[in-house]
C-alpha cells in the first residue's frame, strides 16, 4: 500500500512537471516586415525548453497559399562524447538508457531485492574530464515493470567522462548497477537553426520547436518578408589551394544599380567590381588565398542600392587545402624539377651540394606565397623536387647555392620558373678552384650610381649549346661576384625593369667590371656651366701601339676655385661597360690630375671625365678615345702592309660598314696617287710607255686579296664584292693594252 502511495505521488509530480513544461521560440533573423534584397533568405530561429530536451524544429510558411510546415529537422545538435569540449557554450542534457528491474525483483549479483521508493532511491555519479566527481539525483521517465528508464540531468560547459548508476535496495542500501559511457547521448536544452529558403514574393514565416515531452511551441507572432532582387547564380571553385588566385562572381537581377560592392571572406572585406547590363549586374573580385584559410571557409557579397540600404547575398562555403613543394618523398611523388651538376671545364657529371638554398613558390600571382628552405651537407648527383597538388603549374623563385669540395660556391637565382608535372631538368655548372678567378660585376647608372636588384645572367657556349653559368641579383652595392674562367668568353646580360638591357661578351681577365644601365632617356648629366674650367687628356686621342700598361688621364684646372674632385672612367667603345675608374680630390679647389695605368684589353677605349663642383659628379667630357694598333715586325711585304691597313681601327669616324669601306678606298688611292706622283717626277711612266696603268692595276689586285677594297652587297656573290674594283680596273687595262697593240 505504501509503495502505491509513493508511486502515485511521483506520477503526480511527473504529470505536473509535464503540464508546466514550457518551450520558448524566438525569430532571430530577418526582422519583421523586411523588404529583402534577394529571393534567397536565411531564416534563423532559436528555441529552448525548461523540461527534457528539444527533439525537432520546423519552418512554417504560407508559400503555397496556405499555412504549412515547409521543412522539419528531427535531429538537433547531438554531441558525441569524444568531440565535445569544455569550451563549447551549448547547454545540454545527458541521457542514459539502462534497464532497471521491477519492484520485488531479486538482484542477481547482490542477492538483494530492489524496491522502487522514488527519486531518493537512485542517483548518478558523474566524473568530469577534469577528474572531479559529483553525485546527482535523477529525473526519471517511468514505465511498466520491468522497464527501461531514462535519466536526464542538465549540464553547462562540462564534459562528462564517466558515469555510474546507483540504486537503493530494500535491505543493503545503495548498490552500483551500471557504469561506463554506453547508451549515452547529449541533447540540447536550447538550439539555434538556420533554414535556407527561396522566396516567391510576400511570405509569412514562423518556427515550431518540440521537446521530448511533446511540448511544441511557435514564436509569439508570425513575421513577414518581401524581396526586390533576384540572386541568379554564383561562380567560384568549391575547393582550392592556398596561394591560389581565385575569382568570385555573383550574378543578380535588380532594378537598382548596385554600388560599393564587397566580398566578405571569413569576416574580412575585399573590394569588388560591378559590371552592369540593363537590370543584370555582375559583382566580381579576385583573391589570393592565404595559408590561414586552410580548411572550410565562408563568404558572401554585399552592396548598396542607396545611401541607407545595404543588400546581402547568402553564405557560401569554400574548402582550401594545403599545397606543398619539396624534395620528393613518400608524400610528394610527382617530380616537377630535377637539378644535376657538371664540371664546366670537362662537362663530366659530378656531385653537388645545396647549401642554404631557398625556394619561394606559389600558385597565384605571388603576393601570397610559401618558402622552402633546404640545406644538406652530403653530396648528390641530383636533387628532385615534387609538388602536391601535382596537376597545377607552380611558380618558383629559387635561390640555389651549390658547391662541391674543390669547387667554389655558385648561385642560381633566375627571375621566375614555371614548373609542371612535365619535369624540368636543370644542369648547374661548377668550376674547379684551379681553373678560375673571382670577378665582380657592378651595375651603375650613367652617373655611376650603383643599382641594386639588377638581374645578372652569365652564359657560356658549352658543347655547342648555351649554358647558364650564373643567375642572380646585384646586392645593395649593385654588385655580384662570380667564379669564372679567364680563358673563355662569357656573355653577361644585365636587366631590370625601367632600364635598357645591357649585354656584353667578355673574356674576364679583370677582377672587376662595371655595367652601365641606361633608362632609355637622356639621363646623362653634364656640367651646365664650364666657365673657368680648362682640361686636357693624356695621351692625346688616337692610336695606342702596345698592350703594355699606358698612363691615361686628365689634368683639370678651375679658375673660380670651385673644384672639389675629379673622376676618370675608361669605357668600352659603346660606353656600356666601365672598364676601370679612378678619382682624386682637387688641390686648393683649383687643380686636379687623375690618371689610370691601364693595359689595353679592348680594341678601342673611350675616356669620360667627371668633375664635382660642389653638387656631385657631372660629366665634363666623354669624347676622348684610344684605339689599339699593334706594330708587327714580321711580314714586311707590300701585301702585309695592305693587310695591316685592313686591321687599322678607323670605325670611330662612323660605325657604319659602308663608311668604313669608303675610308679604306680613299686611303688606298691616296697612297697610290703619292706613288704615281713620285714615279711621274722621275719620268718613269713616259719611259715605260704607260707602265703606270699596269702598276696601279697590280697594286689594286694586291690590295684586293686581303679584302682591303671589298664593296659589301654590291652583288649577290661575296667573291665579286671582294674583287669588284680589281675586275673593273682589269677591264680598263685590257682595253688600254689592246689599243697600244693595234
Amino acid at each position: 500500500m505504501r509503495n502505491k502511495i509513493i508511486l502515485t505521488i511521483i506520477l503526480g509530480m511527473l504529470l505536473i512537471s509535464l503540464v508546466s513544461a514550457t518551450t520558448t521560440v524566438t525569430l532571430n533573423s530577418p526582422p519583421n516586415y523586411l523588404n529583402n534584397s534577394l529571393n534567397i533568405v536565411n531564416f534563423i530561429c532559436s528555441g529552448s525548453t525548461d523540461s527534457g530536451y528539444l527533439e525537432n524544429v520546423s519552418l512554417w510558411t504560407n508559400s503555397t497559399g496556405t499555412w504549412h510546415r515547409n521543412e522539419t529537422v528531427n535531429e538537433l545538435t547531438y554531441l558525441s562524447n569524444d568531440t565535445f569540449t569544455t569550451t563549447q557554450s551549448l547547454s545540454y542534457v545527458l541521457v542514459k538508457n539502462t534497464t532497471i528491474p521491477g519492484n520485488g525483483i531479486v538482484l542477481n549479483y547482490t542477492n538483494e531485492v530492489w524496491e522502487f521508493a522514488g527519486e531518493s532511491s537512485m542517483y548518478l555519479t558523474y566524473t568530469y574530464a577534469n577528474g572531479t566527481s559529483v553525485n546527482t539525483s535523477v529525473q526519471m521517465v517511468y514505465g511498466s515493470t520491468p522497464t527501461q528508464y531514462i535519466w536526464t540531468s542538465p549540464f553547462l560547459y562540462n564534459l562528462v567522462a564517466y558515469i555510474e548508476v546507483w540504486m537503493k535496495t530494500k535491505y543493503a542500501g545503495f548498490v552500483r548497477i551500471s557504469e561506463g559511457l554506453d547508451n549515452i547521448t547529449y541533447k540540447p536544452i536550447s538550439d539555434t537553426k538556420t533554414f535556407i529558403y527561396n522566396l516567391t514574393g510576400y511570405t509569412l514565416w514562423n518556427c515550431e520547436y518540440c521537446s521530448n515531452n511533446s511540448d511544441c511551441s511557435f514564436a509569439a507572432s508570425n513575421y513577414s518578408i518581401n524581396y526586390d532582387t533576384t540572386l541568379n547564380s554564383v561562380s567560384y571553385n568549391l575547393t582550392t589551394y592556398e596561394t591560389s588566385s581565385e575569382n568570385y562572381v555573383l550574378n543578380i537581377t535588380s532594378a537598382y544599380t548596385p554600388t560599393n560592392a564587397k566580398l566578405i571572406y571569413n569576416g574580412t572585406e575585399y573590394p569588388a567590381t560591378i559590371t552592369t547590363s540593363g537590370t543584370t549586374h555582375l559583382i566580381s573580385t579576385n583573391l589570393q588565398i592565404p595559408s590561414s584559410s586552410i580548411g572550410s571557409n565562408y563568404f558572401y557579397f554585399k552592396w548598396n542600392v542607396s545611401s541607407t540600404v545595404t543588400e546581402y547575398s547568402i553564405n557560401y562555403t569554400q574548402t582550401v587545402s594545403p599545397m606543398l613543394f619539396g624534395i620528393c618523398n613518400a608524400t610528394l611523388t610527382v617530380p616537377y624539377w630535377n637539378i644535376s651538376f657538371k664540371d664546366e671545364s670537362t662537362l663530366s657529371s659530378i656531385n653537388g651540394t645545396l647549401q642554404g638554398s631557398t625556394f619561394v613558390y606559389y600558385l597565384g600571382n605571388g603576393t601570397i606565397n610559401k618558402t622552402l628552405s633546404y640545406s644538406v651537407t652530403t653530396n648528390s648527383s641530383s636533387y628532385r623536387f615534387c609538388s602536391l597538388p601535382a596537376d597545377k603549374p607552380y611558380y618558383v623563385l629559387p635561390d640555389v647555392h651549390y658547391s662541391l669540395t674543390g669547387y667554389p660556391t655558385r648561385i642560381y637565382n633566375p627571375s621566375l620558373l614555371t614548373l609542371t608535372n612535365s619535369t624540368t631538368n636543370t644542369t648547374l655548372y661548377l668550376l674547379s678552384s684551379a681553373d678560375g678567378i673571382y670577378v665582380t660585376f657592378i651595375t651603375a647608372s650613367t652617373s655611376n650610381t650603383p643599382i641594386s636588384g639588377v638581374d645578372i645572367e652569365i652564359t657560356r657556349v658549352l658543347g655547342g649549346s648555351t649554358a647558364t653559368i650564373f643567375s642572380g641579383l646585384t646586392d645593395s652595392a649593385g654588385s655580384v661576384t662570380v667564379w669564372l674562367n679567364p680563358n673563355y668568353d662569357y656573355t653577361i646580360t644585365a636587366s631590370k625593369t625601367g632600364y635598357t638591357t645591357n649585354t656584353q661578351t667578355i673574356k674576364p681577365t679583370q677582377s672587376q667590371y662595371t655595367l652601365t644601365m641606361e633608362t632609355g632617356l637622356d639621363d646623362y648629366e653634364y656640367v651646365p656651366d664650364r666657365k673657368g674650367l680648362k682640361w686636357f687628356a693624356f695621351p692625346s686621342s688616337g692610336v695606342i701601339k702596345t698592350t703594355n700598361y699606358t698612363l691615361f688621364g686628365y689634368n683639370v684646372s678651375a679658375k673660380n676655385d670651385n673644384l672639389v674632385s675629379c673622376k676618370l672612367e675608361l669605357l668600352n667603345s659603346n660606353k656600356t661597360i666601365i672598364i676601370t675608374s679612378a678619382e682624386v680630390f682637387a688641390t686648393n679647389s683649383t687643380l686636379c690630375s687623375v690618371s689610370i695605368n691601364y693595359s689595353m684589353n679592348y680594341s678601342k677605349v673611350k675616356g669620360r671625365l667627371l668633375v664635382d663642383l660642389g653638387d656631385g659628379y657631372k660629366i665634363l667630357e666623354d669624347d676622348a678615345y684610344w684605339s689599339l694598333v699593334e706594330y708587327n715586325t714580321t711580314g714586311s711585304t707590300l701585301l702585309d702592309w695592305f693587310r695591316g691597313l685592313d686591321e687599322l681601327e678607323v670605325s670611330y669616324f662612323n660605325d657604319d660598314e659602308q663608311h668604313r669601306e669608303y675610308t679604306y678606298i680613299l686611303l688606298f688611292f691616296l697612297v697610290v696617287m703619292i706613288i704615281c706622283a713620285s714615279l711621274n717626277r722621275m719620268g718613269w711612266d713616259i719611259q715605260t710607255n704607260g707602265g703606270m696603268i699596269f702598276l696601279v692595276g697590280i697594286l689594286i689586285w694586291i690590295a684586293s686579296i686581303p679584302g682591303f677594297l671589298t664593296l659589301s652587297d654590291i652583288s649577290p656573290f661575296a667573291i665579286i664584292d671582294k674583287f669588284f674594283v680589281a675586275i673593273l680596273y682589269s677591264m680598263f687595262m685590257v682595253g688600254f693594252a689592246m689599243r697600244e697593240l693595234t
